[in-house]
């Protein structure tokens, strides 16, 4: 799910925060959807690092992708704890940062059954 336009409010409050437009649209597409917000986790970045450090490991990359797959990581690392809220139309509303106490409670795994 890619988002069609940010509104101006998710616009005004990445720049604030310091977000850039790519990076909102790597934490929509490496996040995890939860409760109509996208979260990119410290697990989902080390997994897409790890990605992108494999295909440089590969001898037959120009230097042009090679620049590119390093912007792409520090912009991941970057991007690690953003939660990007999203409408139901796929508009993005707002960008900001999860605190660790949020972003641990958001991802904690919920038990079936209490006893």
């Amino acid at each position: 799910m890619f988002a069609r336009f940010l509104t101006r409010h998710a616009l005004t409050q990445s720049q604030r925060r310091g977000k850039s437009a790519p990076g909102v649209r790597l934490v929509m597409r490496y996040g995890r959807l939860r409760d109509g917000r996208f979260l990119l986790t410290g697990r989902d970045v080390r997994r897409e690092v790890a990605r992108r450090q494999r295909w440089l490991a590969r001898a037959r990359l120009s230097d042009r992708r090679r620049r590119a797959l390093k912007k792409r990581i520090e912009t991941l690392e970057k991007m690690r704890g953003c939660a990007v809220v999203v409408s139901e139309e796929g508009d993005v509303l707002t960008v900001y940062n999860e605190t660790r106490k949020r972003l641990r409670n958001r991802t904690r795994r919920r038990r079936k059954y209490r006893h």
